[in-house]
């Protein structure tokens, strides 16, 4: 299913092993600096 970019809403998470602060979407989101999946909501 496609949707459109505008669409997608993600969420603000950072990440417990590096420090990285980004936007993820889905349910297990990885942290695009380290690749660990132990991240938080902010």
């Amino acid at each position: 299913m496609d949707m459109p970019p505008e669409r997608v809403k993600g969420k603000n998470y950072k990440c417990n092993e590096c420090g990285e602060r980004f936007n993820g979407i889905g349910r297990r989101p990885m942290c695009p600096s380290c690749q660990s999946e132990d991240v938080v909501e902010e």
